[in-house]
């Protein structure tokens, strides 16, 4: 799954989360043989690289060229023994295998990386040379500034055909893009990882012999089911109908509420198509008033609990862990966590996988999350930026399991796989104090091929017997519940609602998108606790339209236009 801007506190979760996020490509190799003599289109420019710059053969600069950069720590956990942000097994692969020495200016939390970028540079103090973020904002706060390298020349020249090929997609560079120019190189994440599925209490379903719903109307006869007809058969109504939380909107990865919306054909916080071909906004379309409407009933009856507004995805889908609630919507790899801990805490429990329900009329809607979240930009001032490319070109090898290079069977032996009997292996049973995501010790996270992932995931749920590493590795890092999920939401993958505004913040969002965004936040939840009317929010399409939201539709389509002439 996607590793969103929020971490998850709990260190397992954020070991299993960032793991999921490693993409596999299911071209090439058994994982048997020993890598080929014959070089890779990555070797290739890594050679033009180094010829370049003047570094020694076989692609090591001599002398070392440091990349200066800073450390937004997740937590120790992406760590084996006594290593470190900065001293670990890939800083000294990076060192000793290409000459790049990696220094960390600083060290901060996760959550606090953006506000200390932005006091550097409003100070004018100096800036790293590389720096990785999902600030898209910060992005184009850097970029206004004049310091930031346009990089696609150097993306052009230095990125291994493989590298390039995963991003040849031109609208996957529009969110870091001005003038024509590419200043943010997107790093892109697995396709379809937090799009939502329904994970289901299967054995409350057969104590009250009830049927995985298809629509909203029968979800609404299981909610209501379980809410009162004691499913936990402990002669206390103490369940809610569904885990949902809202503390960071109606859309988020687990205890997700899009598939609501997007079935009647909204979708709150997104540009979507009109019916005219011109971009919207989704949270004041008709089909949000009804989503709301909806929700608010549900409130009333008991089926969602009345902390949502305070809980986000970990709190609420604590309430399934803990026994309390039997429908988690979100993510395929939920079984990963926190699903697993369901049937710990409550034996017997089994947990299973559906799709999200549809409207009445058979619509399903819900959000498609893209692959472009999160960008390297480089200080202008940067006199290296082949070593780069060669450090990405050789992260993308790892990431995609590339034959015939040094990472063909993962990153390094004794964290992210073992070999035993000549062959790769992924169990984390089997690696000594377990299976170790070591993305977050690069500088930059391994740049993914998109789809490799998931569609290694549909392939083994169809029965494909893994043979190339990449499928190795799905076939022994996640269990079968995970391909099964997959495979549901490969059916329907195609009814995803994707934000078609993918351009850097309009001039009318930097000045009015707070205010818009407070506006939306508070009429929803009153609406949905019942503070307000249901028609206060015809009251809202009205003030969001005059507070400025009509210009920033105007700006939005705009920009639509300029890319698609």
């Amino acid at each position: 799954m996607k590793l969103k801007k929020q971490s998850i506190s709990i260190a397992i979760a954020t070991t299993l989360l960032l793991s999921l996020l490693t993409a596999c490509s299911s071209s090439g190799n058994d994982g048997t043989s020993s890598p080929t003599n014959e070089p890779t289109a990555s070797a290739t420019a890594q050679a033009s690289a180094s010829e370049e710059t003047g570094s020694g053969t076989n692609g090591k600069f001599d002398p070392p060229v440091t990349i200066n950069t800073v450390g937004c720590v997740v937590g120790t956990e992406l760590f084996k023994g006594d290593e470190t942000q900065e001293n670990n097994v890939a800083t000294k692969w990076a060192k000793e295998s290409l000459g790049i020495d990696v220094k960390y200016m600083w060290m901060t939390k996760e959550d606090q990386c953006s506000s200390k970028i932005r006091l550097a540079l409003s100070s004018n103090e100096a800036l790293p040379d590389v720096l990785f973020t999902y600030d898209q904002q910060l992005v184009a706060d850097l970029t206004q500034s004049g310091k930031l390298m346009d990089l696609g020349e150097a993306f052009d020249k230095y990125a291994s055909d493989e590298f390039k090929s995963s991003l040849s997609d031109a609208t996957l560079w529009y969110k870091g893009m001005k003038d024509g120019k590419r200043y943010a190189l997107p790093v892109l994440e697995s396709r379809h990882q937090n799009e939502p599925l329904f994970w289901f209490r299967e054995d409350w379903l057969k104590k009250l012999e009830l049927q995985a719903p298809k629509t909203i109307e029968d979800l609404e006869a299981v909610m209501d089911a379980f809410v009162n007809r004691d499913p936990d058969g402990n002669n206390e109504k103490d369940t809610v109908g569904i885990s949902l939380g809202f503390a960071n909107g109606f859309n988020q990865n687990m205890a997700d509420t899009s598939w609501l919306f997007g079935a009647y054909g909204a979708m709150p916080g997104f540009y979507i198509k009109g019916a005219d071909g011109k971009l919207v906004y989704g949270s004041t379309q008709p089909g949000a008033k009804q989503a709301l409407a909806k929700l608010r009933d549900w409130m009333q009856k008991g089926y969602v609990g009345k902390d949502a507004f305070s809980q986000g995805g970990g709190e609420a889908a604590a309430l399934v862990t803990n026994g309390r609630s039997g429908i988690l919507p979100g993510p395929y790899w939920q079984i990963v966590w926190p699903i697993q801990d369901v049937a710990k805490i409550n034996p017997g429990a089994e947990m299973r996988a559906h799709s999200v329900p549809s409207a009445a009329d058979g619509t399903i809607g819900f959000r498609g999350i893209g692959v472009d979240n999160s960008f390297v930009v480089v200080n202008k001032d940067f006199k290296h930026v082949d070593a780069l490319f060669v450090y990405l070109n050789k992260l993308y090898e790892g990431m995609n399991f590339i034959p015939g290079s040094e990472f063909a069977n993962g990153f390094f032996e004794g964290y992210d796989y073992v070999m035993q009997d000549g062959k790769p292996v992924y169990d984390g049973s089997k690696v000594e104090g377990g299976l170790l995501d070591i993305r977050r010790n690069f500088i930059v996270p391994p740049p993914a091929n998109a789809d490799a992932l998931f569609n290694n995931m549909v392939k083994l749920h169809s029965g494909v017997e893994p043979t190339t590493p990449a499928e190795i590795y799905a076939s022994g890092a996640y269990p079968k519940e995970t391909w099964e999920a997959a495979a549901l939401l490969d059916q329907v993958k195609d009814r995803a609602i994707y934000n078609q505004f993918k351009g850097v913040p309009t001039p009318t969002m930097l000045t009015k998108g707070d205010y818009l965004s407070k506006l939306e936040s508070e009429t929803f939840s009153k609406i949905v606790f019942g503070e307000l009317p249901i028609d206060a929010f015809d009251k809202f399409v009205e003030d969001w339209q005059a507070g400025g939201g009509e210009q920033i539709l105007q700006e939005v389509n705009a920009w639509y236009a300029s890319v698609n002439p």
